[in-house]
């Protein structure tokens, strides 16, 4: 099972990828974090990093060209980047997270240690506009359009184990029980096989058929309150 999970600055997608990869026992990769660290070895903010890389469109490339070679030789692994749903079409769930530029910005703040949250919001803006730039004159993408996504989260509304819950049921009910070749972290007495290993049952998926339904039901509310 090959997962991408994407979202503008702020909306939570590396904690709910490393999230689901110490969920699922999967691999995890990060081109934010990868981009964050570039940024910092050449003593640079983010904004400034990513007005460097509109005149270098090697540095994007590279990344994208690195992390999609990874996800494609691996059978298990959570992938997260801004464009990695268009860039990984292969991939068997691909995520798109949002929430209010307000939200987005107090993480960006809490995270990045900025000078206040003027700046936050400025450096968060500027290097939005500056990515969208470089996405749509390198590779046509309009990073706006959510066509490649399977489900569009509000991470806002609902806590990372709320998100990560709706993503648990959507694995099952669009792969079935055989979705990943690894055991999950914890199994018991349910009526409801791992998705992860036939022979057992996993209590943190859903515990009743009933359930399971409710469950689906519960990432259509999902995707339709939120847009």
């Amino acid at each position: 099972m090959r997962i991408t999970m994407s979202g503008l600055p702020g909306s939570g997608t590396t904690t709910l990828g490393r999230m689901l990869a110490d969920r699922y026992h999967c691999e995890y990769i990060s081109v934010g974090e990868v981009f964050r660290s570039m940024a910092a070895e050449r003593s640079l903010s983010l904004a400034a990093f990513s007005s460097l890389c509109e005149s270098d469109p090697a540095i994007d490339r590279l990344l994208d060209e690195r992390q999609r070679d990874l996800v494609l030789n691996s059978d298990a692994i959570i992938a997260e980047g801004r464009l990695s749903g268009w860039m990984i079409p292969e991939a068997d769930l691909k995520i798109w997270l949002f929430a209010p530029i307000s939200c987005r910005v107090a993480r960006v703040y809490d995270r990045d240690r900025c000078e206040d949250t003027k700046a936050a919001e400025d450096e968060t803006l500027a290097r939005e506009v500056s990515e969208a730039t470089r996405y749509l004159e390198y590779y046509g993408i309009d990073i706006s359009v959510l066509d490649p996504y399977d489900l569009v989260l509000n991470s806002e509304r609902f806590s990372p184990e709320q998100l990560a819950a709706i993503v648990d049921v959507a694995v099952l009910a669009k792969h079935g029980e055989d979705a990943f070749p690894v055991e999950p972290p914890s199994c018991v007495g349910s009526n409801i096989r791992c998705w992860c290993n036939p022979g057992r049952v996993c209590e943190h998926l859903l515990f009743s058929h009933h359930l399971y339904f409710l469950g689906y039901a519960v990432i259509v509310i999902a995707c339709c309150i939120i847009l």
